[in-house]
C-alpha cells in the first residue's frame, strides 16, 4: 500500500534530536527510535519474558534491559542521544505502570507493560489487540473476566496518556484505571454478558468495530452485524450539505462539554489505538446513546444508518495517515481539533484544547510549524464543507495564519508561541 511505503520511508529518515528539549514523547518519534515496529508483538514479548520473575513481575533494570533490544544503533553524536533517549523512555515508562501489588519492591507487571507496548508493535490492529488480549488468557479458554479486559484496556490507555499527557488535564481528571474499568464494564453491558462469564476475543473485536453488534443497538433478536460498518449512501456528498448546527444536531455533540467529549473518544479510539471510520461510529453512538437517542427502539436502525453513513463521511474530512487492515486511519489531533470545535464551550476554551492537543512536549508553547498543524486541520473541514467559503489552499492559508500569529506576539519563524499568546491572536478578528 502506498500509504505504508510513504510511513516506512519517512520513519527510515535521519532522525536529528529537537533541539529545545532533551528527549522525545511523541508516536512518531518513539518509532523511529526504536525497532519496535518492525516486530510482531508476540516477538517482544518473548524478549520482555526473559527479564520477568516467577512472579511476572520486571524489575527496573530487567526492563530496561529488555527496552534496550528494540532500541536503534547509530553513530556519535546520535548515539550519545539515545543513551539519553533509552534512559528517559525506560524510566517514565516504568514509573508510569509501577505496580501497588508489592509496596517494598519497585515492579511492573509483565502482563500490563507488554499491553501498553503492543500499540507500538507492527501487524494490523486486530493482531495487536488479539496478542495483548491473549496475555490475560491464562487458563487457555480463549475468554477473559471483566477484571482481566480492564487491566487490559487500562495498560493501553496508561502508555498513550503518557505520550498525550495534554489529555489529562482535558479530560476531567480520568486515570487509566477509571477509564480501562469503565470500558470493560461498557464492553460486557453491551454484549450482555454477566460481569461471572467471560468474553471472547471475537466478541470483543465485534464490539469495538460495530455497536450493533450487541442486539440492544439494533433491537432484541436482530441478528449481530459484525462486519466494518459500510456506507448506503454517497457520504461525503451528503456531509457537504450539512452545516456545523447539523452536525452537532445528529452526533450529540451539542449536549456535551470538552473533557466529556474527550473521555469518551479515548475510551473509544484508544483500545485499540487507531482512529479509523469503526471507532468513529461506536463514538458517535455512545454520545446518542448518552443523550437519549435511542431511547424505545423505534427508528434505531434508522438512526444508525445515517451515525455510519456521517462517520464515512467524516472520515474524508482528514488525511489518511496510513491504512491498518484495509481500513484508513487519520491522525488523532486532527480529529480531537475538530471534535473540540463542534463541542458546547467557550470559543478560548476550544482554542485552549486545541493547543495542548499540538503541545507535544507540554511546555505551554507551540513552534510556528505547529501552528500551521493545528490551523490546516481546522480549515481542511471548512474547505471540505465548503469549498467556496476557502478559496486558497489549506496549507497556504494555515501558513499565512501562523505568520500572522507570531509577528503579533512579536516573534520570529524559529520562536515558540505561548498558549496565551495565540489565544489572545485567535479570540481577536485576526484570527477568529
Amino acid at each position: 500500500d502506498d500509504d505504508d511505503d510513504d510511513e516506512e520511508e519517512e520513519e527510515e529518515e535521519m532522525y536529528t534530536p529537537p533541539q529545545h528539549r532533551s528527549v522525545p514523547k511523541t508516536l512518531k518519534e518513539i518509532r523511529q527510535l526504536t525497532t519496535f515496529k518492525a516486530h510482531s508483538p508476540e516477538v517482544v514479548f518473548d524478549v520482555f519474558a526473559q527479564y520477568t520473575d516467577m512472579r511476572g513481575m520486571l524489575s527496573r533494570q530487567g526492563f530496561l534491559q529488555g527496552l534496550s533490544k528494540f532500541i536503534v544503533t547509530a553513530e556519535p553524536p546520535l548515539a550519545t542521544y539515545l543513551e539519553s533517549f533509552t534512559s528517559y523512555l525506560g524510566n517514565e515508562l516504568f514509573s508510569a505502570f509501577l505496580s501497588n501489588e508489592f509496596p517494598s519492591e519497585e515492579l511492573i507487571d509483565f502482563s500490563e507493560i507488554c499491553s501498553g507496548v503492543s500499540v507500538l508493535c507492527g501487524g494490523t490492529r486486530d493482531e495487536k489487540a488479539k496478542a495483548a488480549f491473549s496475555l490475560f488468557d491464562v487458563n487457555g479458554t480463549s475468554s477473559i473476566s471483566q477484571f482481566d479486559l480492564s487491566v487490559y484496556l487500562s495498560s493501553v490507555f496508561k502508555l498513550l496518556f503518557w505520550m498525550n499527557p495534554e489529555i489529562g488535564p482535558t479530560n476531567g481528571g480520568v486515570t487509566p484505571d477509571l477509564l480501562g474499568s469503565k470500558t470493560a464494564e461498557e464492553a460486557f453491558l453491551e454484549l450482555k454478558i454477566s460481569e461471572n462469564h467471560e468474553l471472547t476475543f471475537d466478541q470483543f473485536k465485534d464490539w469495538y468495530e460495530d455497536p450493533g453488534a450487541s442486539g440492544e443497538a439494533e433491537g432484541e433478536g436482530a441478528s449481530p452485524n459484525t462486519s466494518t460498518p459500510t456506507p448506503t449512501t454517497t457520504t461525503t456528498t451528503t456531509i457537504k450539505t450539512m452545516t456545523w448546527n447539523d452536525i452537532r444536531d445528529l452526533t450529540a455533540l451539542k449536549h456535551y462539554g470538552i473533557s466529556e467529549v474527550m473521555e469518551v473518544f479515548m475510551g473509544d479510539v484508544y483500545p485499540t489505538g487507531v482512529v479509523d471510520v469503526a471507532a468513529m461510529y461506536r463514538f458517535f453512538v455512545k454520545l446518542n446513546r448518552s443523550a437519549g437517542g435511542f431511547n424505545d427502539g423505534s427508528g434505531d436502525a434508522s438512526m444508525h444508518q445515517k451515525l455510519k453513513d456521517f462517520s464515512f463521511g467524516f472520515m474524508d474530512m482528514f488525511e489518511t495517515q496510513g491504512m491498518d487492515g484495509g481500513r484508513k486511519v487519520v491522525n488523532f489531533n486532527d480529529v480531537a481539533t475538530v471534535l473540540t470545535m463542534l463541542c458546547t464551550a467557550k470559543k478560548e476554551d476550544k482554542m485552549r484544547t486545541a493547543f495542548t492537543l499540538y503541545d507535544e512536549d507540554d511546555d505551554g508553547h507551540l513552534s510556528r510549524s505547529q501552528i500551521e498543524s493545528l490551523m490546516m486541520s481546522i480549515f481542511s473541514v471548512q474547505k471540505f464543507m465548503d469549498p467556496n467559503k476557502v478559496i486558497n489552499s489549506v496549507t497556504e492559508i494555515a501558513a499565512i495564519s501562523a505568520k500572522e500569529a507570531f509577528d503579533e506576539a512579536r516573534l520570529n519563524a524559529n520562536g515558540h508561541i505561548s498558549l496565551e499568546e495565540f489565544t489572545k491572536w485567535y479570540t481577536t478578528d485576526s484570527g477568529g
